[in-house]
């Protein structure tokens, strides 16, 4: 693995610092709606992105599917008037407010937030990021930045590595994954590299992460108790063990193998085609398999995916996803990207459950059924 430069990381660090994205709260009775790509205020019509107009059918319990059929039926200027009756009649009854967050870059609104979502400043996040990364001697290997000022900082503790107990061939180090996302606040989890193929992963499994909503004193002395017991045991994500053992021993569904490979295509540069993602995540010779069984995936629902065996475990799928994150040469695939992926790789892994947990693979009636024929003729009451 390639540890990032103390000259770049210095660097990248004065430009996250500097990101300030901007930010804008009002009320909905503030701005109108000028159709599925624009809303206006003061006067002024702004571009709205189609996440931010998601977010917006959201805060007006809008189902996505009914706005796109009033859409088609009655045109822009009826889903225009549908909103705006709609956030009227919220309005009066609470003057619900919102964050809009604008990309400095284009102005066009990006993201619809709850008002009062924790903003800590990228000055502060980086100042207090890098005294963690300076006391414990970690080690940087991913650092990026996006156009909304969210900014993420994969590190590692190559002085400590370790293995997971019933796993051959399998060897890891831990670190931390810092993190500060519109919407999200300042979030610190665990961050695991598989060594054999220096693969990175982000875990947000609820006892191993911590967010923080301020940086007041109380809250950092809480934290960094929490922090000096996770470097006591080596920066072993000790809550993960148990899901990567569970991964590596069961099979993947056909629906996770896709919800892999979509998540891929959704989060990588454009230029990325799904046909050069069959190297990570091979869905081409899955469907082959079972066009060869005269049983085409394209004829199965989706709960016959959640049961259909994808040729690969959980945690061959997982690392798929990391492999590309971690390794690919895709210079349009920047670091803010692949951490993204990592978090949604760990995402997978820590499913509640997996689809194959609930099959049951044991058949013993296999080879016949549990009665004889006449026995049956018996119990159905046939003369």
């Amino acid at each position: 693995m390639d540890y990032l430069s103390d000259k770049i990381f210095l660097e990248r660090s004065i430009e996250a610092a500097a990101l300030k994205p901007i930010r804008k709260e009002l009320s909905l009775s503030e701005f109108q709606i000028e159709g599925n790509d624009k809303i206006v205020i003061d006067g002024q019509p702004i571009k709205i992105s189609p996440q931010a107009f998601a977010k917006l059918l959201k805060r007006l319990r809008i189902p996505p599917a009914f706005a796109t059929r009033f859409l088609e039926d009655f045109g822009e200027d009826g889903l225009k008037q549908l909103m705006t009756m709609l956030k009227g009649s919220k309005s009066s009854k609470n003057d619900t407010r919102v964050t809009l967050l604008a990309n400095p870059k284009t102005m066009v609104i990006d993201d619809i937030l709850p008002a009062g979502t924790a903003a800590i400043s990228n000055e502060a996040f980086m100042d207090f990021s890098t005294g963690i990364i300076d006391k414990y001697d970690l080690k940087p290997t991913q650092f990026g930045t996006d156009e909304l000022g969210g900014v993420v900082i994969n590190t590692i503790n190559d002085r400590n590595m370790f293995e997971i107990e019933g796993m051959k061939d399998e060897n890891f180090y831990g670190g931390v994954t810092f993190s500060n996302v519109p919407g999200e606040g300042l979030v610190v989890s665990p961050f695991l590299e598989r060594l054999v193929c220096t693969n990175g992963m982000t875990s947000r499994m609820h006892e191993d992460t911590y967010k923080l909503s301020s940086l007041d004193p109380e809250t950092v002395n809480e934290f960094n108790g929490s922090m000096a017991d996770l470097a006591s045991i080596g920066f072993q994500p000790m809550g993960l063990f148990n899901n990567v053992r569970k991964a590596s021993m069961t099979q993947a569904s056909l629906s996770e193998a896709y919800y892999a490979v979509n998540l891929l295509m959704k989060l990588s540069p454009k230029a990325v085609t799904y046909d050069y993602m069959q190297r990570y995540i091979p869905t081409y010779r899955m469907e082959k398999a079972y066009e060869d069984y005269s049983n085409p995936v394209r004829e199965m629902k989706k709960n016959q995916l959640r049961t259909a065996n994808a040729g690969m475990t959980v945690y061959d799928v997982v690392n798929g996803m990391t492999n590309f994150a971690s390794n690919d040469q895709n210079p349009l695939l920047n670091d803010f990207a692949r951490a993204d992926i990592m978090k949604a790789a760990g995402k997978l892994l820590n499913k509640a459950s997996y689809d194959f947990d609930s099959i049951v693979t044991t058949d013993p009636f296999a080879m016949g059924n549990i009665m004889s024929s006449s026995e049956m003729r018996a119990i159905r009451g046939d003369s």
